[in-house]
């Protein structure tokens, strides 16, 4: 392989981990018993009780609220697992790219890690400009402005 098609391959990003936390996720809310009413007015009730953490409680009004958010956490993690796996289903289907070199050169000033990855998996929604370098010095000129992310390495 020479550089030229070194260079011009893609990155290719294992969305493999990915793929099972969706099975996951999937088997989890199958699972449930719940109408979406009952997700939804679980997640309004959910709300009303936070904003009732803020007020001073008696005591036995806190043993209450410890049994009642007990209940409605049951069915919000199941809405919260529903809205997982769109999230994770909406990174499947996007252009992404895993930046394996030291720096990522790109036309945009900020690198988005999509759902189901961490920063420090190194993949990012794909830029309209991405060049994948070791050393951003010898970089071609440009006529757009290019910012320079560090992946590996300092700062």
């Amino acid at each position: 392989m020479n550089n030229l098609q070194k260079f011009n391959t893609p990155f290719k990003v294992d969305t493999t981990n990915l793929k099972t936390k969706i099975a996951e996720l999937e088997a989890f809310v199958a699972a449930s018993t719940y109408t979406a009413a009952e997700l939804a007015a679980a997640v309004e009730k959910s709300k009303e009780l936070y904003a009732e953490l803020d007020a001073d409680m008696t005591a036995e009004r806190k043993i209450d609220w410890q049994a009642e958010y007990k209940k409605v956490w049951e069915v919000v993690s199941v809405s919260q697992a529903i809205e997982t796996l769109a999230n994770y289903r909406a990174t499947l289907a996007a252009d992404l790219m895993h930046t394996p070199c030291r720096y990522v050169v790109t036309d945009t000033s900020r690198l988005v890690s999509p759902a189901g990855f961490h920063p420090h998996d190194h993949v990012f929604l794909q830029t309209k400009i991405a060049i994948h370098t070791d050393d951003p010095s010898k970089l071609p000129a440009s006529n757009v402005p290019l910012y320079t992310h560090v992946i590996r390495g300092e700062a």
